[in-house]
C-alpha cells in the first residue's frame, strides 16, 4: 500500500512538472500571438526521466516557438501518444514555419540566428535524448501547408 501510495505521489509530481512546462509555453504563445494546443496523453511519457523530459519538450517548443513566432496566424500543436499492443510512444510536434529550413548545405537545418557558434545546441540535446530511449526522429517541412513537422518514436521502457 505504502508503494501505491509513493508512486500516485510521484506520477502527481510528474504531471504537475510537465503542466509547469506547457503552462510557460502557453503563454509564451500567447504574448506571441501564437494558437498553441497540446495533447499529452496520460502515462505516455512515465518512463522518461524528468531531466530528459524537460530538454526534450523546452527544446522542441523554443524551436516550434522560434520558427512560428514570424508567422501571421500561426500555429503550434504537439501530441503524444501510445500505441497499443506495441511498446512505442510518438511524439508529434507541427508548428507553423515561413520558410524550409532545410536550405543549408547538403539540406541540413538551416538557421536564421545570428549566433551561429551556440547554434544546435537544442537539436543535439534532443538527438541525445531520442537516442538514450532507443527512438527514433524524422523531421521535415510541408511546403503546401508551410508547416514544420517533428515526428519522434521512442521505445517505452519498463518502469
Amino acid at each position: 500500500m505504502q508503494l501505491l501510495l509513493q508512486q500516485e505521489s510521484d506520477s502527481a509530481q510528474y504531471y504537475e512538472m510537465l503542466n509547469s512546462i506547457l503552462c510557460r509555453y502557453m503563454q509564451q504563445c500567447t504574448d506571441s500571438h501564437i494558437t498553441f494546443h497540446a495533447d499529452i496523453r496520460s502515462r505516455t511519457m512515465d518512463f522518461i526521466a524528468d531531466n530528459d523530459l524537460t530538454s526534450l519538450f523546452c527544446n522542441l517548443l523554443d524551436n516550434a516557438i522560434a520558427a512560428a513566432g514570424i508567422v501571421p496566424d500561426s500555429f503550434i500543436e504537439i501530441n503524444t501518444s501510445k500505441h497499443e499492443k506495441t511498446s512505442f510512444v510518438v511524439i508529434t510536434v507541427i508548428n507553423s514555419c515561413r520558410k524550409n529550413p532545410f536550405s543549408g548545405k547538403g539540406r541540413q537545418l538551416s538557421t536564421d540566428k545570428t549566433d551561429k557558434i551556440r547554434h544546435g545546441f537544442g537539436l543535439k540535446s534532443i538527438h541525445k535524448t531520442v537516442s538514450k530511449y532507443h527512438g527514433n526522429m524524422q523531421m521535415y517541412y510541408n511546403d503546401d501547408t508551410l508547416t514544420f513537422h517533428t515526428i519522434i518514436t521512442l521505445k517505452q521502457q519498463e518502469l
